[in-house]
């Protein structure tokens, strides 16, 4: 949370710990203050189940445990009312004042390094919408205009979540684009490709700019991997990016001759069926 700051060992008394801790209470009051009210189900609020299935899946391990498919089931139930809820976490951030008080009671040893509150927020955005997919649609344009928020971390989320939603967000991937576009903000890239790729949708924009990664300007940027998987997705579609990604299948880094090679055996596998389901509807 707070990489390359060194905490100090001074001594402060009660009275100035208690004020800053005070302070830290206020703006988390501040920071919810704005949230919609949540919709609840069977006596438990949205985030409570979205808590219950994240749990089961991170800490269990196990997507078909019980109490992972009761909690889908009722943020399923939920539906369309759980997504201004949703939509208010992706747009979470931490004001400068709890980043300033956080990272005061750090360098003195007062606190340990922790995730963030607006990370936390986002994250269960994110698997809300996982759980909503589809249904998530109404969310579209709101989550577009989050993608050219001043936060990376809320882009990100927003690009995540349009993913989530599917085929359905096909009408964001022009604005998926430019998050491409950020060399220095790596999560961003990884979560706009992410998304493109369970997208699926504008072969004629996505196709080039994969390949920009392969073979293009972005070729230094060592995104060719992702980029690769993003190209598979698409299948016969993405055939205009066989030459690209056949220069891959000798590189030296083995983790890009494997992206080659699978993202080639399955285009052209597709190239395949594709030309012979042609053929056979012109029999």
């Amino acid at each position: 949370m707070f990489s390359g700051q060194t905490p100090s060992r001074m001594k402060f008394s009660p009275r100035i710990i208690a004020a800053v801790v005070m302070g830290i209470l206020l703006s988390s009051l501040a920071f919810v203050s704005w949230y919609p009210r949540e919709p609840s189900l069977r006596g438990k609020a949205l985030g409570t189940w979205i808590e219950q299935y994240y749990h089961t899946r991170t800490i269990r391990g196990s997507p078909q445990d019980a109490s992972a498919t009761e909690a889908r089931e009722a943020v399923l139930e939920i539906g369309t009312n759980a997504i201004p809820t949703l939509l208010a976490r992706v747009r979470t951030r931490d004001s400068g004042i709890q980043k300033r008080l956080l990272l005061w009671l750090y360098q003195r040893n007062l606190i340990q390094a922790s995730q963030p509150k607006s990370e936390l927020a986002r994250n269960r955005a994110d698997w809300g919408f996982a759980i909503l997919g589809q249904v998530g649609e109404p969310a579209v344009p709101e989550l577009v205009a989050a993608l050219k928020d001043e936060d990376p971390g809320v882009r990100a989320t927003a690009a995540r979540c349009l993913g989530h939603i599917g085929e359905r967000a096909e009408s964001a991937i022009p604005a998926l684009l430019p998050l491409l576009e950020e060399r220095n903000q790596g999560i961003p890239i990884l979560s706009a490709m992410d998304a493109l790729r369970s997208i699926r949708g504008r072969p004629d924009l996505v196709i080039p700019a994969m390949v920009e990664y392969l073979s293009g300007d972005r070729m230094s940027w060592n995104y060719s991997v992702p980029a690769m998987s993003v190209l598979r997705a698409y299948g016969a579609d993405a055939a205009p990016a066989i030459p690209a990604i056949k220069a891959y299948l000798r590189h030296p880094d083995s983790d890009k001759r494997n992206g080659a090679d699978s993202a080639l055996t399955f285009i052209e596998e597709q190239v395949k069926l594709k030309a012979s389901s042609s053929a056979s509807a012109q029999q």
